[in-house]
């Protein structure tokens, strides 16, 4: 009986860690394409809504 939940222990482990890599590889290729998209984008919204520097003779 050991021998049969040894095997069991080492076959659930082993697909616990096929089913986390590949989520992982198609997260990882996924959401960093989104992440880039998603962070380019607020990038470029902070540099639109930037205002531009008054002149130096607005100050005197």
């Amino acid at each position: 009986m050991e021998i049969f939940e040894y095997i069991f222990k080492v076959k659930s482990l082993a697909s616990q860690v096929i089913s986390l890599v590949k989520g992982f590889s198609i997260r990882s290729g996924k959401e960093s394409k989104k992440a880039n998209s998603f962070e380019s984008n607020i990038r470029i919204q902070k540099k639109g809504r930037k205002k531009k520097p008054k002149p130096l003779w607005f100050l005197k």
